[in-house]
């Protein structure tokens, strides 16, 4: 198989007012569970980006509240299959929405020679993670594919139908649960899969 490289990423937005560091602090907390920790914290003092502080936390402290623009968390994780799995969580605060981006390394993911393998565990494991996510902070919709951005106001992206089903994968809120929606390629970027969508109660 090709091998594709970069990053996989998850983008998950929220519509404005819901308290963008507060639902950091939580999706860094579901990201940590079973044995995960924080190893860094990078943000600017001021809006230009000219002072830039690094803070490498001690222990298993999460206070995430001096983060002022354009922070980002760096953290280990357990969620995508392996211990120590090192993850970015990016702050986006676009027009009208704001939303977190997790980059993955594409190569930690697909390590497996069963290459199949690798992207159902990894596909399962993000879906399972947003589940996650959404029973602690209800989110406005999530994606994930290869090296995606996180640029598209609720609004847009939910009446886009042909671009839903352009992405590997889309979580949208409905009554009692969430919409799963899988277009033609998988997270890896390079892999088909079958588009399908189904619905999971929560």
């Amino acid at each position: 198989m090709e091998k594709s490289g970069g990053f996989v990423s998850i983008g998950i937005a929220f519509t404005t007012g819901r308290g963008l560091l507060h639902n950091l602090q939580i999706i860094c907390k579901v990201l940590m569970r079973d044995g995960g920790k924080l190893d860094q914290i990078t943000y600017s003092k001021d809006e230009e980006g000219t002072e830039w502080v690094t803070i490498e936390p001690k222990g298993s402290d999460l206070d995430l509240s001096q983060i002022q623009y354009y922070g980002s968390v760096t953290l280990s994780t357990a969620r995508f299959g392996r211990r120590d799995q090192v993850v970015t969580v990016s702050l986006r605060d676009e027009v009208g929405f704001e939303g977190l981006l997790i980059d993955l390394d594409w190569k930690d993911l697909f390590v497996e020679t069963n290459d199949v393998e690798s992207i159902d565990r990894v596909t399962d494991s993000v879906e399972r993670l947003l589940m996650d996510v959404y029973r602690s902070t209800s989110f406005a919709y999530a994606i994930a594919g290869h090296e995606i951005e996180l640029d598209l106001a609720p609004e847009t992206l939910l009446q886009d139908r042909k671009l839903i089903n352009s992405l590997s994968l889309s979580v949208i809120p409905i009554e009692d649960g969430l919409k799963v929606i899988h277009g033609t390629i998988a997270l890896d970027g390079i892999t088909l899969q079958l588009r399908r969508t189904y619905s999971i109660n929560l």
